[in-house]
């Protein structure tokens, strides 16, 4: 069974480690990494609502069942972020993330140290609502 709980961990305590390296080729990896904790934050909060359907890594249709599922039962609302808003850089282009940009190689998506900035400061209040999600027993 997925454990999206412990990957999300993961993913972030290992994105932290890239992105504090003194090595600048770390900065692609970063947001590689960090976008896997945005998708598993919107996997989490959909399985509260119940059994979920598979949703890959689409993180535009993720986030678009999560505002349905609001609109349905908002009793979830407020462990509810909005890709969209709070997640600015992972969530569009030119720097959206999509883990099929790992064989892009160095095309300046997300090479430069600011991406790789805005990129662990949105998973930072990505991680921050899934440890409220699981300090509250939701998860």
């Amino acid at each position: 069974m997925d454990d999206f709980f412990k990957t999300a961990q993961r993913m972030w305590e290992d994105a932290n480690i890239l992105k504090n390296s003194t090595n600048k080729k770390s900065w692609f990896n970063t947001c590689y990494l960090s976008g896997y904790i945005l998708e598993c934050y919107g996997k989490l909060l959909l399985l509260s609502y119940g059994p979920s359907k598979r949703y890959g890594h689409d993180i535009s249709t993720i986030n678009d069942s999560i505002t349905d599922h609001i609109l349905i039962n908002p009793s979830l609302a407020k462990y509810c972020l909005d890709f969209k808003k709070d997640c600015n850089t992972i969530y569009h282009e030119p720097n959206k993330w999509d883990p099929k940009k790992r064989y892009e190689g160095s095309t300046g998506i997300w090479d430069t140290e600011a991406i790789a900035e805005a990129y662990i400061t949105e998973a930072q209040c990505v991680m921050d609502m899934i440890n409220k999600m699981k300090l509250d027993g939701v998860i």
